[in-house]
């Protein structure tokens, strides 16, 4: 199953940038450059977090106790592009009649509210444990406080110059 898993989660992370950067060349053609460049930190940065949670959860696969905490982890952050899937069903306004094409990417704010329900299956996790062992896990403690990290930075980090330059050179990195 270690094996299988590596697989699979080497294969989301190459999967998931390439259709991070198919997105910014998607919005970059219906000429919404910028804003869908500030938006794509959220696909970006959640595939990279990802990623190196699994590689933590990897480095800690003789330590059972904090490799499956990790996994849980990475696992759940990663669900926030579901999520946020959901929130665009129940909550976004119905697109006009006859629109072809991508409409404008959202602003980066509206990833918090999805990244607060996939924290809360982390939160979840973390009652277990106290109900369990008698106490939380140090993994889930400096997990969720870096998954959470992660989504509260990403409004202020998409609006800078930097932040600009990393989607300009995604798209010249990937064919």
């Amino acid at each position: 199953m270690g094996v299988l898993g590596v697989a699979v989660a080497t294969g989301m992370c190459f999967v998931g940038l390439a259709m991070a950067v198919d997105s910014i060349r998607t919005m970059d053609a219906a000429g919404f450059g910028d804003a869908g460049r500030r938006f794509a930190i959220v696909p970006v940065t959640a595939i990279a977090l990802f990623a190196g949670m699994f590689v933590v959860a990897l480095l800690n696969v003789s330590r059972p106790e904090v490799h499956k905490r990790v996994v849980l982890a990475a696992t759940a952050s990663i669900l926030q592009a579901a999520v946020g899937r959901w929130f665009v069903l129940a909550l976004a306004p119905p697109r006009p009649a006859g629109m072809i094409g991508p409409s404008s990417p959202p602003p980066v704010a509206v990833s918090v509210g999805p990244g607060l329900v996939v924290d809360l299956l982390i939160v979840i996790a973390m009652v277990h444990d106290r109900r369990t062992t008698g106490r939380v896990h140090r993994a889930y403690w400096i997990a969720l406080a870096v998954i959470v990290a992660v989504q509260v930075l990403r409004v202020p980090v998409s609006a800078t110059s930097a932040w600009m330059h990393v989607p300009q050179w995604l798209v010249t990195l990937v064919p």
